[in-house]
């Protein structure tokens, strides 16, 4: 369960600090495509939300800037978030503070002192969810905001067309990377620019390393990833309409969606200068798609353009692009002998079969989407339990309790790593026990369900005479006794593209760079 869904668990009012959810959220012409609203001031339109694509950063959204104002990242993820509010006790200092200094800000924050409710609030969250204040808000906010890539944030035809009404100089006066990373950053020392000009294949994409940028502290990557255009085409022309009806998708399809993208090309760089690797700390990154490609330019943004055309590539072409920063334990001025680059993709998930839990002793066949090779499921204990009332202290709200957990093997072994089970039913959502006496229904505050052990039991059981460790797995919650079989589903979790290494720079000789 994610920090997020445990905050919306909490008994408190939400609304209180401006993060509510009325069930009827509906999104602005600003509101940035694949966004998830995560909570509401309550006034001027004002919502906060994830952005699919972003990471875990938090995104304020307020209709009533100026159009090309209208977003900013406030949090790098939820927790940070949270920090953050009670440092500076109201959302609405987060929100604005992008168009603030520095004294502006603590005299808002000053200003603006939270109630008693509030901050009984704050301590619930101290308390419940380990949360403590941000130190240095501001200075946290302007880092963010200041090296943020805002050309990474993609909005509907509405939005651009009111945009180009109020035109906004997207490109900087001058070609500036700090080790901060960011693509239009403000402060911060400009590196000295290694230019690398280096190409590679890495399965259907071609990866540009056009450049690396060295600083006492580390040193800034830039990949340029020009990916299929054909891919491009078929994955908009399947998918574009749900954007555009807005239609609310299932965990599944979402994941199968994601997987096709060619834009979402997650990896982990690893850099060894000299034999010693510097540890990758942060990335900005956004994806150009020219509209030669799918018929439209929302896209296509001025800074995207800039930096391929920096660099001399094709604007006419699909692009991921990606600043990567990588820094040192501390300062040091070094001479280059050696650059090397390891890349890592990150696994996928694939959605496997979907089947009803056997009876115990019986199995269930499946085939490995990736191997082809079969295996046998089988289920060794299944039982119907109950959890203890005690673990849910709460006088106003009731839980579910009603379970099923569920011992099973599998033959031929695979790695833990390799694969998830998951109940296709969420379960049912704590309710209130008297909702006439708190003055409204009974309301959902997120399903609770029940992950598998990471290690499981010791016990080895045969199957067909082959030894194979049993793996734990609990059914979501609900508040009637489990009657019917579980439908549960097989997520394999897949590498699908081999590791790389790409030699930047081999040697020095004579004051030049070797590759």
């Amino acid at each position: 369960m994610t920090l997020y869904q445990r905050f919306r668990k909490l008994k408190i009012n939400h609304a209180a600090i401006e993060l509510g959810l009325y069930g009827t959220e509906e999104t602005y012409f600003c509101t940035p495509k694949g966004a998830q609203m995560i909570g509401s001031a309550g006034v001027d339109g004002i919502h906060y939300c994830f952005v699919r694509g972003q990471q875990e950063m938090v995104f304020a959204v307020n209709p009533m800037n100026t159009p090309g104002k209208n977003v900013h990242p406030i949090a790098r993820n939820f927790e940070d978030l949270l920090s953050l509010l009670l440092s500076c006790g109201s959302m609405a200092a987060l929100e604005q503070a992008y168009q603030w200094d520095e004294e502006q800000f603590d005299e808002y924050v000053a200003d603006n002192q939270p109630s008693e409710e509030v901050l009984e609030i704050f301590n619930i969250l101290k308390e419940k969810l380990d949360i403590v204040p941000m130190d240095e808000p501001f200075a946290y906010l302007r880092r963010l905001q200041d090296s943020y890539n805002y050309g990474a944030i993609n909005f509907s035809k509405e939005y651009y067309e009111l945009f180009r009404a109020y035109p906004i100089d997207e490109i900087p006066s001058e070609w500036k990377v700090t080790l901060n990373g960011g693509f239009r950053p403000k402060r911060g020392k400009s590196g000295k620019e290694i230019t690398l000009n280096k190409q590679v294949v890495w399965g259907d994409e071609i990866w540009h390393i056009p450049a690396a940028y060295q600083f006492s502290r580390g040193f800034v990557l830039d990949f340029c990833i020009q990916i299929n255009t054909e891919r491009v085409k078929i994955f908009f022309h399947k998918y574009k309409h749900l954007e555009e009806q807005g239609v609310r998708l299932s965990e599944e399809d979402e994941r199968k969606i994601r997987n096709e993208s060619p834009t979402e090309v997650d990896f982990r760089p690893k850099l060894e200068i000299n034999g010693e690797t510097v540890r990758n700390s942060n990335g900005q990154g956004q994806a150009w798609i020219s509209s030669d490609i799918i018929g439209d330019d929302t896209w296509e943004d001025q800074c995207g353009r800039w930096i391929l055309e920096h660099y001399g590539l094709d604007t006419t072409k699909a692009w991921v692009i990606r600043r990567c920063s990588f820094v040192w334990e501390e300062r040091r001025k070094i001479e280059i002998e050696s650059m090397l680059l390891s890349l890592e993709r990150d696994k996928t998930d694939i959605p496997g079969i979907r089947f009803q839990t056997p009876a115990v002793g019986e199995s269930v066949h499946f085939v490995h989407p990736i191997s082809g090779k079969e295996h046998l499921l089988t289920v060794q204990e299944y039982e119907i339990q109950e959890m203890n009332e005690k673990r849910f202290p709460d006088n106003e709200f009731e839980f579910p309790k009603h379970f099923a957990a569920m011992t099973y093997t599998i033959v031929p072994e695979l790695a833990r790593d390799a694969f998830m089970l998951k109940d296709c039913n969420s379960g049912d959502s704590p309710r209130l026990k008297n909702p006439a006496e708190q003055g409204c229904s009974a309301m959902s505050v997120g399903a609770i369900a029940m992950i598998r052990s990471s290690d499981g039991p010791t016990q080895v059981y045969y199957v067909n005479g082959e030894a194979a460790t049993p793996h734990v797995i609990c059914s979501s919650l609900h508040f009637e006794a489990i009657q019917e079989p579980i439908e549960w589903q097989l997520i394999f979790r897949e590498k699908m593209m081999e590791d790389m290494e790409v030699t930047l720079v081999k040697e020095v000789t004579n004051g030049k760079f070797i590759e």
